[in-house]
């Protein structure tokens, strides 16, 4: 058997690289000698096989202040703000405050919720603060109370508890009617006894009644009319299913996992119309997000959610910012 020398490795090895020379100098311009397959498509999966792990998202839910989680929560924010704009009202508004017994926050919250009768209790509410809650006026009406230097005014011009003071107004008015107060009307359907906006100190100690028998068996004459009965089923803002502000996402190596934010929310009075990254609900809201998405977002993230205001509410407040700006 012949050996394969040297030489004829040298003259195989030229024959091999003239052909590819000769191959390469006589194909077509811009045409592959070999074509490789896109691979592009896999790119994804092969960073979602590098990145793959175990870990946790904290999830922090922002709602917005006219949404409330429960009755306590919008009790104690309402005449905690109550308490704080009477206090700094003036320099003698706190020796006012004083007279009737009134020192602190925690003695605002706590006569709120006590019905002793006389000089005590609810009554001791409005004696206390109806100077400041709102400015009296005979057929008065919230555009009336946006000008005035009172707590009602204050809340329609910085966004606070305003559907809810629409709601105490209805509130205020069926109370009235159905407690057997006598009542006179005109021609036009007034009667000074329900006038939400004549008689400040009356408003709010009927506000405090509203808070004190949500929970508590109505009085006989009250609850035979059903008004009120139906407008605790329309408190706007309160949700009235149990909702944790913070949640946490935890997703495993090799588990393939996606975490379906809250869309639903039985909520009189709103719309829930998605949860976005931004304060401003900026770009596209987010239903749902995987857990490569997730360790994208580090450890924690923040979500705000939007509403929109539907139902009768909304509709007299907007009749109303419609008359304001004219």
């Amino acid at each position: 058997m012949q050996k394969f020398s040297i030489k004829n490795f040298f003259l195989l090895f030229s024959l091999i690289v003239a052909i590819l020379l000769s191959f390469y100098l006589n194909k077509k311009d811009n045409e592959p000698i070999v074509e490789i397959p896109d691979m592009s498509y896999l790119q994804n999966d092969i960073n979602k096989y590098l990145i793959d792990k175990s870990g946790t998202l904290e999830i922090n839910y922002i709602l917005p202040d006219y949404i409330y989680l429960n009755i306590d929560e919008l009790y104690n924010d309402f005449f905690t703000e109550l308490f704080y704009y009477s206090y700094n009202y003036s320099d003698t508004s706190k020796l006012t405050l004083a007279k009737y017994g009134v020192h602190s926050l925690g003695d605002t919250l706590r006569i709120c919720k006590t019905w002793t009768g006389g000089a005590r209790g609810l009554p001791l509410v409005g004696q206390a603060f109806g100077v400041y809650f709102l400015k009296s006026k005979s057929h008065g009406t919230f555009n009336d109370a946006r000008e005035t230097n009172t707590f009602v005014g204050y809340c329609l011009n910085n966004n606070k508890f305003v559907d809810m003071l629409y709601y105490f107004k209805t509130f205020f008015y069926y109370w009235r009617v159905d407690e057997g107060y006598p009542l006179s009307f005109d021609e036009k359907g007034y009667s000074p006894a329900t006038d939400f906006f004549l008689y400040p100190d009356i408003s709010l100690i009927d506000i405090a009644k509203f808070f004190f028998y949500y929970s508590r068996s109505l009085p006989l004459n009250i609850l035979s009319k059903n008004n009120i009965p139906s407008l605790y089923n329309e408190i706007p803002g309160l949700l009235k299913t149990p909702f944790s502000k913070t949640v946490s996402y935890n997703y495993s190596r090799g588990v393939d996992s996606v975490f379906i934010l809250p869309n639903t929310f039985d909520c009189y009075g709103f719309s829930f119309e998605g949860w976005y990254t931004s304060p401003d609900f900026e770009g596209e809201p987010i239903a749902k997000f995987d857990k490569y998405e997730a360790m994208n977002y580090g450890s924690n993230i923040t979500l705000y959610a939007k509403f929109s205001r539907t139902g009768k509410f909304s509709t007299e407040m907007a009749l109303d910012s419609v008359t304001y700006n004219k």
